[in-house]
This record gives C-alpha cells, sequence and structure tokens, in this order.
C-alpha cells in the first residue's frame, strides 16, 4: 500500500481512511506475561530505571483470557517485552496453550534456567527461544549486564541446546549478542562457542537509551541504528514501520499500547481484558495514530521514544565517511572516491571489494531484509549483485526490497540480479529431464531433495530450507522480474548471458547457469526513442564511468 494516498472525507470505506489500510489487522501480538527481571542492565528501560508500572505477574487464567481474544488473529506471538519471562511460573503452560494456534518466542537471560526448566521449555513447543548473553568473559558481561553471571547464562544455553538436540531440534535457538563498543572485541569467540553447540548466533545492533552514559554504539557501522539529520527525514522513514500495520501490544495490566517501545505506557488504545481485539485495533484513537505514522506524520511519542529510528549522532558521520570511502578533508568526487559495491544476501561467499549483506553472522552487514531494509543513505553505492536469494522473500517483499535498491544506487549505478528461471526449471520438469533434477553431489546426496520429478520441482516454490526459517517463495522468470525494476524506476534493464556484463570481475558473482537467469539494469538510464548507435554508446559512457570509479 502506498501511504501516498491522499485521506479524503469521500473514501469509498466510509472512513477518513484508504480502503487498504482499513483492511490491516495484527498477526503478531506481544503479551507482557511478568514485569520483573533478576537484572538490572543500566540500558534496558527496566533495570535502567525508566519504568514506574507496578511490577507483577500474569497468571495463566488471565493470560487464558488474553490468548483465546488473540487467537484467531494470532500467527506470531511474543510472551515478553519488559521482563524475564523464565520467572513466571506459569510461563509453561502459557508456551502450550498458545503454541495450539499461533509461533511462540520467548527471551531469556538464562539466569533463572535449571535442568527442569531447560527440558520443559522444549517440551512446551515454544517455536524460537532468544537468549540474550552477548559476550564471553564476566569482566564484559558484568558491565550492563549488572548482577548477572556470564557462565551461568552460557551453561543455561547448553542445557537447552541439550534437550533441544534429544526431541529433535523442537525449537529455533537464537544466542542473542547486542554489539556496542565494549563488547565488540569478543563476537569471535562467542561465534566460536555457538559453532561448538551447533548454533546460529545473531549479533545486533543496540538500542542506547542515554546518549551520555558509559555505553556507546560499536563503531562497526553493521551495528547502528538507522539514523536521520532532521524530524522530517525520521518521519519519512518510520512510514515503514512495521508495527503500526500489524503489530499488537499488551502489557502486564491489559493495556494496549502501539509498539515495545511504549514502555510506560505513554498512550493507551484500549484494555484487551475490557474489550476485544477488533473494537480496540479499529478504534478512531487507534486508526488515526497507526496512520499518521504511515502517512509520514508521526506524533511526538514517535520522534521522542522510538529508538528504532532516531536522529542523527556522531557514529553515523563515521559510517557515512567508511561506507562511502570519502577521506577526511577532501570532497566526494569520482577521482577521489572509492566505488561503494554491495552483494545483497551473500551467504557464506564474501566477496573481496564488495560490502557482503546477509543474515548469516560473519557478514559484513549482518542483516535480516524480512524485517529491514538497506541501512544506507540515498544515492550511496555503485553497484547491487543479488544472486540466487530474490526468490527467498514474497513477490511483495521483493518489490520493496528492489525499489529499496533503486534508492540506494547512484544515477548511473547497477543492479545485477540472478535467480533460477521458472522457463528453465519447467522446461526440465516437462521432459522429465533426469539428469538436471537427479543429480548428485560429490558427497552422494541429491542435489535437490524430493524422490520425484514432481517433489523436486516444487522445492523451488516452497523449498530449500535455510537457517532461520527461510525457504523459497517465489520462482521469476525475466518478464515477472523485470516487471518489479520498471515499478521500482529502473528504464534500462536487460537480461543478460553468465559472465555477460559491463561489470568488471562479474565471475566472483555469477553462479549456476544451468537454473539461472540474470537481469541487469541502471538507475535513471532509458532506450527510449534511442537507436542502436546511441544505446551502445550509452553503453559505452557507462562502462566508462563505472571502470573510473576505481572498480
Amino acid at each position: 500500500m502506498s501511504c501516498d494516498t491522499i485521506l479524503s472525507k469521500e473514501n469509498i470505506n466510509g472512513t477518513p481512511f484508504p480502503q487498504e489500510f482499513t483492511q490491516l489487522f495484527p498477526e503478531t501480538f506481544a503479551v507482557e506475561t511478568i514485569l520483573g527481571c533478576d537484572l538490572k542492565c543500566p540500558e534496558c528501560a527496566l533495570g535502567g530505571g525508566y519504568i514506574d508500572r507496578k511490577k507483577g505477574l500474569m497468571n495463566f487464567e488471565q493470560f487464558k483470557i488474553v490468548a483465546d481474544k488473540i487467537s484467531s488473529f494470532c500467527k506470531l506471538l511474543f510472551l515478553h517485552l519488559w521482563g524475564e519471562p523464565m520467572l513466571n511460573k506459569d510461563i509453561f503452560k502459557m508456551i502450550e496453550y498458545a503454541s495450539a494456534f499461533a509461533r511462540t518466542n520467548i527471551s531469556t537471560n538464562g539466569q533463572a534456567m535449571t535442568v527442569e526448566k531447560a527440558e520443559q521449555l522444549i517440551l512446551s513447543s515454544v517455536t524460537d527461544i532468544i537468549f540474550s548473553i552477548d559476550k564471553v568473559t564476566q569482566e564484559v558481561y558484568e558491565k550492563d549486564r549488572v548482577g548477572g553471571d556470564v557462565e551461568k547464562a552460557i551453561e543455561a544455553l547448553k542445557m537447552v541446546q541439550h534437550f533441544n538436540l534429544k526431541y529433535g531440534n523442537k525449537a529455533h535457538i537464537i544466542p542473542q549478542f547486542i554489539v556496542m563498543k565494549h563488547n565488540q572485541h569478543e563476537m569471535n569467540e562467542f561465534q566460536k562457542l555457538c559453532e561448538s553447540l551447533q548454533l546460529l548466533p545473531s549479533f545486533k545492533s543496540p538500542y542506547i537509551r542515554n546518549q551520555r552514559d558509559q555505553f556507546a554504539v560499536s563503531d562497526d557501522p553493521r551495528f547502528i541504528r538507522p539514523n536521520f539529520p532532521d524530524i522530517k527525514s525520521l518521519r519519512g522513514a518510520m512510514r515503514e514501520c512495521g508495527s503500526v500495520r500489524n503489530v499488537f501490544n499488551i502489557l502486564l495490566d491489559g493495556s494496549v499500547v502501539p509498539c515495545c517501545h511504549d514502555y510506560g505506557k505513554y498512550t493507551f488504545f484500549g484494555n484487551i481484558f475490557e474489550q476485544d481485539v477488533i473494537e480496540i485495533w479499529n478504534s478512531e484513537k487507534f486508526r488515526s495514530f497507526r496512520w499518521s505514522v504511515m502517512s509520514g506524520n508521526a506524533p511526538k511519542f514517535c520522534i521522542d521514544k522510538c529508538m528504532s529510528y532516531y536522529l542523527t549522532n556522531v557514529n553515523v558521520d563515521k559510517m557515512d565517511k567508511s561506507q562511502l570511502g570519502v577521506k577526511t578533508g577532501e570532497g566526494n568526487t569520482d577521482s577521489n572516491r572509492k566505488s561503494l559495491k554491495i552483494n545483497l544476501c551473500s551467504g557464506t561467499v564474501k566477496i573481496n571489494g564488495y560490502i557482503n549483506i546477509d543474515i548469516c553472522a560473519g557478514s559484513d552487514i549482518v542483516l535480516d531484509l524480512e524485517e529491514k531494509l538497506l541501512p544506507l543513505p540515498d544515492e550511496s553505492v555503485d553497484i547491487v549483485a543479488c544472486n540466487s536469494a530474490i526468490n527467498y522473500f514474497s513477490q511483495k517483499r521483493a518489490r520493496e526490497i528492489i525499489k529499496d535498491v533503486y534508492r540506494v544506487l547512484k544515477p548511473g549505478g547497477i543492479a545485477r540480479f540472478g535467480t533460477q528461471d521458472l522457463r528453465i526449471l519447467a522446461e526440465k520438469y516437462l521432459k522429465k529431464d533426469w539428469d538436471f533434477y537427479f543429480e548428485k553431489l560429490s558427497d552422494g546426496r541429491d542435489r535437490f531433495p524430493g524422490k520425484t520429478f514432481g517433489d523436486k520441482f516444487n522445492e523451488f516454490f516452497f523449498g530449500f530450507h535455510s537457517g532461520g526459517g527461510k525457504h523459497c517463495k517465489f520462482v521469476y522468470d525475466f518478464e515477472s522480474l523485470r516487471t518489479l525494476f520498471e515499478e521500482a524506476g529502473f528504464t534500462l534493464i536487460e537480461k543478460k548471458n553468465y559472465g555477460d556484463s559491463i561489470i568488471p570481475g562479474v565471475n566472483r558473482l555469477d553462479n549456476r547457469p544451468e537454473q539461472m537467469f540474470f537481469l541487469e539494469a541502471i538507475k535513471d538510464e532509458t532506450t527510449v526513442g534511442l537507436s542502436n548507435d546511441e544505446i551502445a554508446k550509452k553503453l559505452n559512457k557507462i562502462e566508462s564511468s563505472i571502470r573510473q570509479r576505481r572498480i
């Protein structure tokens, strides 16, 4: 939905809101099952003393009331907001009850974990468990995990993983490391620890509530949250906020607030113990709040309290200079600026000379494109390459990603996307191409899972599961992918063969020619009305410009 839709009292749905907006419903819910914790982390709203609400626990009967009201809407349920859920004795019953209708998620620091609780947690059918650990030595851990023991946290992680393996990997365990300046040197050791447990760590940018205190964001640009130079651009970015589209947050007393950043109940849109979901969601007050954010006029609460988007600080200046290759004291010209090239969804293959972006730990920028778009300034990038990845997103999300690629590319910048070709796959399926679909890998395993041609063909649409629950969602031919690029604003779009590109060294990017096609698009260039000679001259000019950018 475009947030540029003009509000009118004449809208067909009889409200002052666009029809697409009125058709949004919450699918993700967060329930504060406890307001209390066994640590006093100074950067946490609870541990830092920012919350003056009455502390307490939600009992199972209260939770059941909430669960029954949200069950017909909820697809994902977070059983925590501000507190340590493992301190609630009813948490396992709550998870088990909610698992009948939704995926469930809890976040724990592990301090209260015991062997019995670890086994109960896995057997509760919880879907996702976040372990907030962030360090590997007590000296660093106790600086901001005040009152905690890092060995106890690590042992808790090991216990839960033990039972998870014992019972067949029932849960997705996420060891989390919030990266700040004082702990960033322990990232590699944390990665090794997780790998030894057959787990994939998640490295995350921090929320710094007090810019004047002892903690600072990392000087690694991968872990700096989006910053904006003024309120206008900040509000513009907030238009993409997911919370106002489909998230429903319930505090301990049943109060409904717009997002997790409202720890103090600064807003209030109803009470789930007294009202139902639709009554609250469709109230004039809540709809007006949500639409104000989506239409680029986020209210004062968002400007003051949101920590997902905030106004520029000194770290952004560092990021921009290092990422864009601008030397101190020099102008940003082609002669002194190094080219910025992005290898998007790089996986485990890192390419020198490119910024490798992926959800995988160890990437230059760790980013889940399902949740966030590129943390880069407008018109700052020369090349974006993305191979065998756009098919892992829904077509709707792919459209958003490609639009964002257009945003970050400079005029004359190049996007090159390679993806599995629907035409090739269908032809090979119809011809029953045994050599292709039943190819064996060097270790003897089937290249494509499945017992039949149909099984293997369908893997390209719904399979090839990877870490973090990712899997294929949409298969393109050139025409369908070209349409998304046209919608994003690209006008010069070409289908390319394997290894054919104006990008030097493209052989380092391309792969799997037997199943893929390659699309190359150039921003703000058009061939409309041009002769073949004029098109050739334009491409030569672009290629020359690209080479001059020290690629």
